[in-house]
């Protein structure tokens, strides 16, 4: 062991770029977003955010997460939290760059986990799953300013993130929601 940091829980997985460590925990009632220097483990920067998740009852042996790892781009940290807070963080400071709450939205109870699934960028666009399972939506955004660039409703999210492939010479995004798997182009 090199180092350690105390972090919190959660079930994100920590992500490395440009040298530095970066991971999505909870405190609660609050979210965390640490980034660490990766050789040291010296902290360089934390946010956080208040986050009220209310756990499923079947889930109560569980951590209230968050579940989702984070995505770094073009000098860019997303986040996506446990209750559907989408968070765009500069890399090096820490600085928020926009953010999108989609907590009033949905019934994180009626989730056995919360939001889950790991934001994806392909073809210049940031795509995340939000919902419940009553229905849900495929959102892509712009990586840049948040700004919604399409959405495609239907059922809610599943528990794991997409992938994009090729199927029959068609490039698509394919994910789990709550139902079924769906290929988008």
């Amino acid at each position: 062991i090199q180092w350690t940091q105390p972090i919190g829980e959660g079930y994100s997985s920590p992500v490395v770029d440009d040298g530095r460590v970066f991971v999505h925990s909870r405190t609660d009632p609050e979210e965390v977003v640490s980034a660490f220097e990766l050789t040291s483990g010296e902290g360089i920067w934390t946010a956080t955010y208040r986050s009220v998740f209310s756990k499923n009852k079947y889930a109560a042996s569980m951590a209230k997460g968050p579940f989702s790892t984070p995505l770094v781009s073009n000098q860019r940290l997303f986040t996506l939290g446990t209750s559907a807070v989408l968070s765009a963080f500069d890399a090096a400071t820490g600085a928020l760059k926009w953010r999108k709450d989609w907590s009033k939205e949905i019934d994180t109870s009626r989730l056995f986990t919360g939001t889950a699934m790991s934001p994806i960028i392909d073809s210049g666009l940031l795509v995340v799953h939000v919902g419940d399972e009553d229905g849900g939506a495929l959102r892509a955004l712009d990586p840049a300013t948040g700004d919604e660039k399409w959405v495609l409703p239907g059922h809610g999210p599943g528990y794991a993130s997409p992938i994009v492939t090729v199927v029959d010479g068609l490039r698509q995004l394919v994910t789990m929601t709550d139902k079924g798997v769906l290929g988008v182009e």
